[in-house]
């Protein structure tokens, strides 16, 4: 395993801000497209964010901890990639 002391928040930092700054970029372009408000475009915000936390799990385990991740340590990663996603994009909506 190629570097087992590398922090998840780091990793949750990381993909959080691109996650958080994908969503923006998403409801910026929903709200020039004058459909911001509607249901469905939620869906697209919600697809996004599962998609990050996915992509920052996969990518810590297998660039990270050599091909081998815990269910704690998927969780712990995915947990603050949502947090640093939600902390970005709480900041644009304010």
């Amino acid at each position: 395993m190629e570097n087992q002391n590398y922090p998840s928040w780091k990793q949750g930092m990381t993909y959080g801000i691109f996650t958080g700054l994908a969503t923006i970029l998403l409801s910026l372009i929903f709200y020039i497209a004058d459909v911001y408000g509607e249901k469905w475009t939620s869906y697209f915000v919600y697809l996004i964010l599962l998609g990050g936390i996915i992509f920052s799990s996969v990518n810590y385990r297998n660039k990270r901890l050599g091909g081998y991740i815990t269910y704690g340590k998927s969780v712990s990663v995915g947990f603050l990639t949502g947090i640093f996603a939600g902390i970005i994009a709480t900041i644009f909506i304010y």
